[in-house]
């Protein structure tokens, strides 16, 4: 979303917004947003220049999501956020 604030020498500035923590579909923990819709519905008509999908173990939805805010003019954003425990945590008790 773009705003322009003025300033007090007169000066105009850009104020922009992106959404940068979407889950699609194809996240493995969570969310329901289908690509186009996070797309189509939620950032073109926001005005966002660009638009994040962070999804939950997975990249599955990248291509989709990548052709769809191409096709818009939106710029994609894309990063997954690891699941599962780092490998310290299984270490049997006392190992620490």
């Amino acid at each position: 979303m773009a705003n322009k604030k003025s300033h007090e020498n007169g000066l105009a500035s850009r104020v922009i917004t992106y959404t940068c923590h979407n889950h699609t579909q194809c996240s493995l923990l969570d969310g329901l947003t289908k690509v186009p819709a996070l797309v189509n519905t939620i950032s073109k008509p926001s005005g966002m220049e660009a638009v994040a999908m962070t999804d939950h173990g997975t990249l599955s939805g990248a291509i989709e999501f990548y052709k769809a805010a191409k096709a818009e003019g939106i710029k994609p954003i894309m990063a997954w956020k690891p699941t599962g425990r780092p490998h310290s945590v299984r270490q049997e008790p006392g190992q620490r």
